[in-house]
């Protein structure tokens, strides 16, 4: 999973970005087409960062939204864990 801060220019890092600009983006293995045009015979397996907005636009069921929330709960729990041990090693 990804923020997308990799794709920010000089100025945004620097001045920061509107959160509206962030987009999460997963690493997804499957099958992509060269472009919107292409048929569907002519996709190919990869593994590719899509944005999240993407995902739910093709479609992205419920049971994989699912799956993306107990992701999401999950990457909660392992940063307030490591914000625990954080302040553990401070103190």
């Amino acid at each position: 999973m990804s923020v997308c801060l990799e794709k920010m220019n000089e100025t945004e890092r620097r001045c920061g970005r509107k959160s509206s600009d962030d987009e999460i983006c997963y690493q997804v293995r499957g099958k992509f087409a060269k472009s919107k045009d292409e048929p569907d015979d002519d996709m190919l397996p990869d593994t590719r960062w899509v944005k999240l907005a993407s995902l739910v636009d093709n479609n992205l069921d419920e049971e994989a939204c699912e799956l993306l929330d107990t992701f999401a709960r999950n990457l909660l729990k392992v940063a307030m864990a490591a914000r625990k041990r954080l302040r553990d090693d401070t103190e």
